[in-house]
């Protein structure tokens, strides 16, 4: 097992010591099971992500839905704030990112979020 893998499945290690012994405990992530078929194109380009990665097949897949949904959920808070549907705060949150970085995606992709209903609720947020 790659180091990748090992560091991918670990969710917490605690490391005790006292004076008699020490030992370290290791938590490992639970993760459910996601089984598809691809069209062979798209299997061999993750074949070549693999090699270039240098990832065992369920670390690039986990690395990659992971990315994917990351992308969709600021794709849904851009179109959210932009509608007035919530704050600029809220946004960046459901986006999963800061206040800052959020901003900047959504300048990059001029993306109006100044609302005069929602202003006061983004600076108390701040």
């Amino acid at each position: 097992m790659g180091l990748s893998m090992i560091c991918s499945t670990i969710d917490e290690v605690i490391c005790c010591r006292s004076s008699k012994r020490s030992y370290t405990k290791i938590h490992y992530k639970q993760y459910g099971t996601i089984s598809t078929r691809v069209p062979e194109e798209l299997e061999a380009e993750l074949e070549a992500y693999l090699e270039d990665e240098k990832l065992d097949r369920s670390t690039a897949v986990r690395k990659l839905l992971s990315e994917g949904l990351g992308d969709w959920r600021r794709e849904r808070a851009l179109d959210a704030v932009a509608n007035g549907e919530i704050t600029f705060s809220e946004a960046a949150e459901r986006a999963d990112m800061s206040v800052w970085d959020f901003a900047q995606v959504a300048k990059e992709r001029d993306v109006m979020w100044v609302d005069g209903d929602h202003v006061e609720d983004d600076l108390e947020a701040l």
